[in-house]
């Protein structure tokens, strides 16, 4: 069947329903032609070579699918020629939501080569862009490390140590933001694979993270509430990753809870972390004597909150005070 794939994935991104059930049909009988090897080549050269980003897109969405189903029916040069394309384009891809699908591909291929050292040119790549003197190839890199992190964690997990002095330097990055804040996503993914040997060395960057996310309150809020997804990861750890600084960690919290400038979510998510300490680690709450900061925080934020309640009732009117002037006058 001669089909011009390009043509076919335009054809599904059109707002006509039997078009796209049509070209769904077809892409996926030529899926299953001998030697078509999942459409892999054809994906490919799309997206490398596609002045549409839409297009390259979805041959990025296609591309991952047919790599998990495909990889190993691939030779070893058409493997080497796909891997050596996807770093190309992470460097070379204008497109954010496009660089996202081809990351996404790495990871899935990270997955698989990774463990047998097969792909020794990705975690040079990652160094390099780390270290590069361009903040936007920095971030290029360590977008990248945390989409592998979320896919490949154990297969990441026999490269700590040169992650451990890769972050070391990445969560200081005085340009870019964003280098810092995929830095703390990707010790996030990479929490549940810790091990007893690993504790130092993350103990060690804790207080970084901490100032990373204060960096983040003052600049991008939103991002800091995402970074504050890493210590439930850290309470729910076997592994003592907050004792040494846990004194530091739940004073920040609770600053974080108790600052009304903040967003009520950002707010939020700091008491929750708040929970998660006393749930996980109340042991070293108690030996640590920080049982009674706690509560006084906790009080405290709920005082807030009181004043915080009744403020909005009066300035949204007054209604409840009617009722209470009826109840004394009764």
């Amino acid at each position: 069947m001669d089909v011009n794939l390009e043509a076919l994935l335009r054809q599904l991104t059109v707002p006509d329903n039997d078009v796209i059930k049509q070209a769904s049909q077809v892409l996926q009988d030529l899926t299953k032609q001998p030697g078509s090897l999942g459409l892999i080549p054809g994906l490919s050269t799309i997206l490398r070579g596609c002045s549409d980003p839409a297009i390259r897109q979805l041959a990025a969405v296609l591309l991952r699918r047919r790599v998990q189903t495909h990889w190993m029916r691939l030779g070893m040069q058409a493997q080497q020629h796909l891997k050596q394309l996807l770093l190309e384009a992470m460097v070379t891809e204008p497109e954010r939501l496009v660089r996202q699908g081809i990351a996404g591909i790495v990871g899935v291929i990270g997955k698989l080569e990774l463990p047998a050292n097969q792909w020794p040119e990705l975690l040079q790549f990652l160094h390099d862009c780390s270290a590069h003197g361009v903040a936007a190839q920095r971030e290029i890199g360590m977008f990248l490390l945390s989409t592998l992190a979320e896919s490949a964690a154990e297969q990441l997990h026999m490269h700590m140590r040169m992650l451990f002095e890769l972050f070391q330097r990445t969560l200081r990055d005085p340009e870019s933001l964003a280098v810092c804040v995929f830095t703390v996503q990707t010790l996030t993914a990479l929490v549940p694979i810790l091990e007893e040997e690993d504790v130092k060395p993350f103990q060690a960057l804790l207080p970084q993270v901490l100032a990373v996310i204060q960096r983040c309150l003052a600049e991008d809020e939103e991002r800091a509430s995402d970074c504050l997804d890493i210590v439930e990861d850290v309470c729910d750890s076997e592994f003592p990753l907050v004792a040494k600084h846990i004194a530091d960690l739940l004073q920040f919290l609770l600053n974080i809870a108790l600052n009304t400038g903040l967003q009520p979510a950002t707010r939020a998510k700091a008491i929750y972390g708040i929970h998660w300490l006393s749930r996980r680690k109340s042991k070293a709450l108690v030996k640590r004597k920080l049982l009674d900061l706690v509560l006084q925080g906790m009080f405290s934020v709920l005082s807030a909150a009181a004043l915080e309640a009744d403020a909005f009732g009066k300035i949204g009117g007054g209604g409840g005070n009617g009722n209470d002037d009826d109840d004394d006058d009764a």
